[in-house]
This record gives structure tokens, C-alpha cells and sequence, in this order.
């Protein structure tokens, strides 16, 4: 199962379910142009005359880091919780920014002796893992290209409703603080919304953590595992109850 970082504001817009899409960034492909799509790869290059076929390094040739039906899980910024005799169980074993400071017991960083600090989502185990997406969907596109019902897919959240070319530039806008937030800033002006990267469009599904983590207590099994079984119940459309008695 392979991983996936989100902040804090976009792991709570996935649990609340604005959020089916993610954009990365394509590295090393610069201003070239998307040339052609074999299989998995695609191929960037120019389409100038003067320099396909005279520069070899002016042709790159990549593919996503994930492919249609991978399984991610999220890396969030999270905490340890425990009581004074030991660690919490079960659910409550871990903490999540997202959701706020726990409601009792101790919290922050075990191994650092750390009380009420939370600790960076880069550093979160597998274990400690609440959300999975399914990816539905990627592909190459290049970053202003986004249109205003793709900012709201993005997450993007505004008190007001898509009315006029006003209301929409503000989702835009929008959309461009949030990127350009995520990028460092000695980065900005190869990565930011104004100069326009090519990025992976990664589109996906929130896998329902309650029913994964019932096939896990039934089956006596660990998260993959359970993943596995949902799906395929899912996909064959089989119940839970007939999946016990098999």
C-alpha cells in the first residue's frame, strides 16, 4: 500500500467529503509540451522542429507514482495517546490534528517524552492510519488549467455559491492561495499557480474507515487485508453476513 501526505485543512475536507482530487506536481518536465500517451508514459517534449530529434534531452518520458485502483493511506499530522498505565486501544490508540486536541487522557509524542505536541504527518507510521483512498482517475494537466467545479473537488470551501465570472475567479483565487501555500517558497517560481507546472490530476474515493475497521474484528485480520475483502465484497456485491458464514 503506498502513501500520501495531506495537511491538516485537506484531511478535513476529506472527512467532510469535499475533497475527491489531488494535483502533484511532474518534476523535471519544465515548460516542454505533453507529446504523446503510451500505456502509462508519457512523453514531454517540444514541438519545434529545430529541436525534437536534434536534442535528445529535450524529450523526457515519465508516468505517475500511482496508478487507477491503487490503495493509498493518508499520512496526517497526529499524536500518541495514552493514560498512565499504558497506551489507549483500538481507535483511540492514535490522535489527529484534523479532528482537534483528544478530550482526555495524555497526548503528544511518546518516543520524545513530549507532552500535547503534534507530531508532522511525515512521520507517521503505517499503523497509525485512519484514512484510505482509492484512486479513480489520473492524469497530466497543466496547473492553471483548473476550472471552478475542480477548485470545489480541490476542497476549496467559500461562504458564497458559484454565480458569475465574480464568484468563480474567487474560487480560482482561491484555489492559488492553497497551492502556493504548499510550495516552498524558494520553489515558488518554478512551482507556483503563476508559473504554471504540469501536474498529476489524481482523482479518488475515501474508502469507509468504520466498515474496514468491522472486517478487521471480524476476520481477525489487518488492514490490507480487510481493504482486500471490502473490495471485493463491494465488487461482487456480497454481504457482509454471507462473507462470516463462508
Amino acid at each position: 500500500m503506498k502513501q500520501i501526505l495531506f495537511n491538516t485543512a485537506m484531511v478535513q475536507a476529506i472527512l467532510e467529503g469535499r475533497k475527491t482530487t489531488t494535483r502533484r506536481i511532474i518534476k523535471n518536465v519544465g515548460n516542454r509540451e505533453l507529446l504523446e500517451h503510451d500505456g502509462e508514459y508519457y512523453k514531454f517534449g517540444y514541438s519545434s522542429k529545430a529541436v525534437v530529434g536534434t536534442i535528445y534531452e529535450a524529450i523526457h518520458w515519465c508516468k505517475p507514482k500511482f496508478n487507477v485502483g491503487d490503495i493509498l493511506y493518508v499520512r496526517e499530522t497526529w499524536c500518541d495517546r495514552w493514560l498512565p498505565d499504558g497506551f489507549l486501544e483500538g481507535s483511540e490508540r492514535y490522535g489527529y490534528k484534523a479532528d482537534g486536541e483528544p478530550a482526555y487522557g495524555l497526548w503528544g509524542n511518546d518516543s520524545q517524552c513530549k507532552l500535547e505536541v503534534w507530531i508532522p504527518s511525515i512521520h507517521m507510521p503505517k499503523e497509525a492510519a485512519r484514512l484510505f483512498l482509492k484512486i479513480t482517475k489520473i492524469y497530466p494537466e497543466k496547473l492553471r488549467m483548473i476550472e471552478v467545479g475542480e477548485c470545489k473537488r480541490e476542497g476549496i470551501k467559500l461562504n458564497f455559491e458559484i454565480t458569475d465570472s465574480f464568484t468563480a475567479s474567487e474560487y480560482i483565487s482561491a484555489f492559488e492561495e492553497l497551492w502556493d501555500s504548499t510550495v516552498n517558497k524558494k520553489d515558488i517560481d518554478q512551482y507556483g499557480f503563476n508559473a504554471n507546472p504540469w501536474v498529476w490530476v489524481i482523482e479518488f474515493e475515501k474508502l469507509p474507515t468504520e466498515r474496514i475497521n468491522m472486517y478487521k474484528e471480524i476476520f481477525k485480520c489487518d488492514t490490507e487485508t480487510a481493504i482486500e475483502k471490502y473490495l471485493k465484497a463491494k465488487n461482487t456485491k456480497v454481504c457482509l453476513e454471507s462473507e462470516v458464514e463462508q
